[in-house]
Parts: C-alpha cells; structure tokens; sequence
C-alpha cells in the first residue's frame, strides 16, 4: 500500500502533519483489515519525512513486524520519531541514510542506539529520501530485510 499523505504528492488539500500520523495508522490498519493480509507479518517503508512517521507509527503499534526509515531526521514538520524509538523493543529497524545528506547521516547515527535491534547502512552519495533509489543496491537491500523480516515478500 502506496499512501500519498494529506496535501502532499497527488492529495488534495493543505498539508495537515499533525494529523499524519494518525493517516499512517489508520492507512496500516485498512490494510492489515482485508484478508488477504497478514497483519503480523507487515512492516512499514519510509521515506523523509515519511521515514519519521513510519517510525512513529511503528513504534507505537506492536502488529507492527518491522519499519524501514530512508533518510530519516530527528524532526520534519514537527514529526519527532526519538521519543517513540524505545517502543520497538525486539522488533527489527533499517536505518538507512546516505553520507552526503548531513542531517539524516547525523540524525541516523543518533537513532540508531536508541533502538534495540536496529541496523543501519550508508551509502556514500546516494542524496535523500526516495533519490536513493537511483542507485541500484538500494532496491534489493530493501527487499532481502523485508525478506528476513517477514519471510516471503509479497507484491
């Protein structure tokens, strides 16, 4: 499930990001309702400011079986994941920032002990958010996490 947030992308009308979070449980929990879906076995993919709110949404609900965070930062438009990170407890989180985009670098650094089993990776030029999938490793590194996550992967 692709979700284009309130105002942003192709959404109609303003950005609303004190309501996102709740747009990107209610999202989760329409897909985790139908029955084709195994509500256990889904995780959450994130990016920017996505990233933050796949964190906050995944942290605060335990169905949640893992969350990827691409380019996360310690604050985008008042989404803050850090108070929310220790929720995850044994649940796996990918951490995953390029060097050349500063503020989530540092900002992954930063997370990544807050988080008991959370992993990182870097990529040395690779920009931000979803730009990073113009390099080619990204899209099987994401696929072999969801893999070991959740087993066999879907879509």
């Amino acid at each position: 499930l692709a979700l284009d947030l309130r105002g942003h992308g192709a959404s109609a009308g303003p950005a609303d990001w004190a309501k996102a979070p709740g747009d990107v449980r209610a999202a989760w929990e329409a897909l985790a309702a139908r029955p084709d879906v195994d509500r256990s076995a889904t995780a959450l993919v994130g990016a920017s400011i996505g990233a933050n709110l796949a964190l906050i949404a995944g942290a605060n609900n335990p169905d949640v079986a893992g969350v990827i965070a691409l380019s996360p930062g310690q604050d985008y438009q008042g989404a803050q994941p850090g108070p929310a990170l220790p929720n995850f407890g044994a649940r796996p989180v990918f951490l995953i920032a390029s060097q050349d985009d500063a503020y989530s670098f540092d900002s992954v650094k930063q997370m990544a002990g807050q988080i008991a089993q959370g992993e990182t990776y870097y990529f040395q030029a690779a920009g931000h958010g979803t730009e990073m999938f113009r390099d080619p490793a990204l899209q099987p590194l994401l696929l072999d996490w969801l893999t070991k996550v959740l087993g066999v992967v879907k879509g």
